[in-house]
This record gives structure tokens, C-alpha cells and sequence, in this order.
């Protein structure tokens, strides 16, 4: 029997004697199996392993926190195979029936989000790349971003001038709006485009849906874009742009079949390797100094980079006070060289209730990121990754660049 989960990466009718997929991998793969029929199974890049550690933390992370809903996702950056994809809530899709319910959607692939500050790892990616910005940047985070009627402020009321990777490890949204608006529109318009932000995700999923993005790049809604408001993309995007920029900058789609370790997929150039050796570098030192410090404590020793998201939770064209979307993207080990063994998580919780235990908050820091580290803990022996002494403040050292290219 199918566990809950298999649910949404199976879909399976019979029509007349005659199998039909009609969503998820049965879907996805219809063809291929029909024409294999006899020969060897059709293999799914899925590890059960890596599934149950997955499931088993989302479901834990959703019920403490009482979510509407929820999505995991675990991937190989280099191949973009998916070891381990999960929506809550589940159903057992050995007891279908009593008609279609929420519970019967892929969040990961059929739903978006404004998924709040994780768009910051995109944002900077672009601006370091663009030669816009390096990571010593000042951006002036000292007083709000007034852009006519919007307001854009921080949590952390004393934030002041800050370096590039403070705006990072302070999940400053005033420095990342700064850095969005020097940027510019038609260069986040070229690098979101490359990122796969602006597109449905390309993958065998044919639930796989497209983002909604703003009616034109305006100055608010750039600014906006640049900590991940004003724009609602698949979990499946997220994770496959998130991919690109930290595999040393190539896009590679997610799949959900199992590849010949010899099959090597060829992917397109999106970033410099430079930038992307970067931003692992950043969500190193964010989960050791930043805002993803409660995921990396639960993971000792396997090298942890994330990058925290809240955002507020938009219902009929408003955002709504209390509402909110959590998550957060997690890639390890950060360090070796960029061809090295390499994986992804994003985990996201829908609306997230507090709890005393979290002394009354409920943003990705203290819903997601713990999920996400110990994800890491429970799946890293199964993929090899060993663990290693850890001095957090050695740990990483980024090296000043040099700002002759000027701050465009």
C-alpha cells in the first residue's frame, strides 16, 4: 500500500481495465512506462529514506505550529533530481473518495506564495553578478524606504548604513529594496527571467504553475520583488532557481526521475561561478551569525547555509494582519569546490501559528529553519555528507572585494 504523501506523486485511474496516469509521476511519466511495459521499472529519483525524514519533520512543523498547509523539498543541485518532495496536508490515496479537497494539491508544484526574504538570495545573486554591488556595498537601512505611498521598513528598528552582507545575515528588506532599485528593472527582469522566476517551473510535473507577477516592473514593485512581496512563485521555481545559484551557476530543471550517475545534465549559464562560490559563502555565515542560526544548531558538523523567509499573507488583494507565510532554504555542505556533492531544502509553512515555546513568533526562523535543520541531521549519513568539527567563527571568511566597478 501507498503511504499518505505517495498521493501527491501518484495518480492513478482505472478506465475500462486500462491504467491512465492522471497527475503527478503517473502523469509524468504515462508514456514511458506504457512503452517499458515488461521491461525494467521506471525508477523515481525519490529516496524513501530522505521521503520519510521529510515528511515525518514537515508534518512535525505543521502541527506544532497548527499551518493551513505545507511543502518540502529536497534536491540534488547539480543533477536537479528530487530525493524527496512533500505537501500537507496528505491523504491516503488508498482511501480516494468523498470528492476534491485541498489536501489533494501538490502545494509544491500546483501553488504559489509570496515567500518573503529567501527572494533575497536571488536579489543579491543578481546585484553581485551585475557588478551592481559586492558584498562590503553600504546600503543605507538607517530609516525607512519611502517609494510615494509604500513604505518599505525593517524588524530590527536600529539598523543603520549596513555592508552588503549584513543586509543578508539582518535580513534587512530597506537594503535588499536599495539593492533592487540600483539593479534596476530591466536587469531584474533579465536575471529573475534566468532564474526561472517568471515562468512555471519546467519539470515532468504537468502540475507545474505559473507565478503571478506584477502587471509592470514599477519602482514599488521592484523594490518590493527584491524581498520576495509583489510576486507568487511555485515552491518547485524557488527551489529550482535556488539550484542555479548555489551548483556554481548553471539552471538545471528539477526531475523526478532517477539519472545514470553518468548522465550529467548540461544546464545553462546563469551567474559566474564567482558569484555563486558567494552566496554559499552568505548562507554560510547567515546560519552561523544570521538569522538561520536555529537550523544550523540542530545540524552540527554538516556545514549548513540558509536564508530565513516571512512574508506577510495576502487574502483577496490585502494583506492580512497575523497571516503569514514562513520558510526556509537550506544548502549543504557549503564548502569544497563547486562540483562538490551538493543539496537543497526548502521547507514552508502556511500560515504558522506561535507558541509559547517560540515566546509568541512565528516567522521562518522559528517554524521553518529548525524543520529544515533537522531534516539535515536525519538524511546527510544517507547521502554521504560526514560531519566535521565546526568553529562558527572561522568558519567562513569572505574576502572584501575590491569596488573599482564602481556602484551602479
Amino acid at each position: 500500500p501507498l503511504g499518505p504523501t505517495a498521493g501527491h506523486l501518484i495518480g492513478y485511474v482505472d478506465r475500462g481495465g486500462v491504467g491512465k496516469g492522471q497527475a503527478g509521476a503517473e502523469r509524468a511519466l504515462d508514456e514511458t512506462i506504457r512503452s517499458n511495459a515488461g521491461g525494467a521499472p521506471v525508477a523515481l529519483s525519490i529516496d524513501l529514506r530522505i521521503q520519510a525524514a521529510l515528511q515525518d519533520e514537515v508534518e512535525k512543523a505543521s502541527s506544532m505550529f497548527q499551518a493551513e498547509g505545507a511543502i518540502g523539498i529536497v534536491t540534488n543541485v547539480h543533477t536537479g533530481e528530487i530525493l524527496g518532495m512533500v505537501s500537507y496536508p496528505v491523504f491516503d490515496p488508498n482511501k480516494v473518495g468523498g470528492g476534491w479537497s485541498d489536501a489533494q494539491i501538490n502545494h509544491v508544484a500546483a501553488t504559489v506564495y509570496e515567500p518573503g526574504s529567501v527572494f533575497k538570495v536571488f536579489t543579491l545573486a543578481a546585484g553581485i553578478d551585475a557588478g551592481v554591488a559586492n558584498i562590503n556595498t553600504i546600503m543605507d537601512a538607517s530609516s525607512p524606504l519611502v517609494i510615494g505611498s509604500q513604505k518599505i521598513h525593517d524588524d530590527e528598528k536600529d539598523n543603520g548604513p549596513l555592508p552588503l552582507w549584513e543586509v543578508f545575515t539582518h535580513s534587512s528588506n530597506i537594503g535588499a529594496a536599495r539593492l533592487g532599485l540600483q539593479l534596476g528593472p530591466d536587469r531584474m527582469r533579465k536575471y529573475f527571467k534566468s532564474f526561472g522566476l517568471f515562468a512555471a517551473a519546467p519539470s515532468e510535473l504537468a502540475e507545474s504553475t505559473r507565478p503571478i507577477l506584477p502587471a509592470k516592473l514599477s519602482e514599488g514593485a521592484v523594490a518590493s520583488m527584491s524581498f520576495g512581496q509583489a510576486i507568487s512563485v511555485s515552491p518547485l521555481a524557488v527551489a529550482t532557481g535556488m539550484n542555479a545559484i548555489l551548483n556554481g551557476g548553471e539552471y538545471v530543471p528539477l526531475t523526478i526521475r532517477k539519472l545514470d550517475p553518468r548522465d550529467v545534465p548540461q544546464g545553462r549559464r546563469v551567474i559566474s561561478e564567482a558569484t555563486s562560490r558567494t552566496m554559499l559563502d552568505l548562507m554560510r555565515l547567515n546560519a552561523t551569525q544570521g538569522t538561520g542560526r536555529g537550523a544550523d544548531a540542530l545540524a552540527p558538523g554538516y556545514r549548513l547555509g540558509g536564508k530565513t523567509g516571512t512574508a506577510q499573507k495576502a487574502i483577496n488583494g490585502h494583506y492580512v494582519v497575523g497571516k503569514r507565510v514562513s520558510s526556509f532554504a537550506a544548502v549543504f555542505p557549503t564548502d569544497g569546490p563547486m562540483n562538490a556533492d551538493r543539496y537543497f531544502i526548502f521547507i514552508l509553512l502556511d500560515s504558522p501559528k506561535p507558541t509559547k515555546a517560540t515566546a509568541g513568533f512565528a516567522m521562518g526562523a522559528q517554524t521553518a529553519a529548525p524543520a529544515a535543520g533537522r531534516v539535515v541531521e536525519r538524511i546527510a549519513p544517507y547521502l554521504g555528507v560526514r560531519r566535521a568539527p565546526l568553529d562558527p567563527l572561522t568558519d567562513v571568511k569572505l574576502v572584501p572585494v575590491s569596488t573599482d566597478r564602481g556602484e551602479r
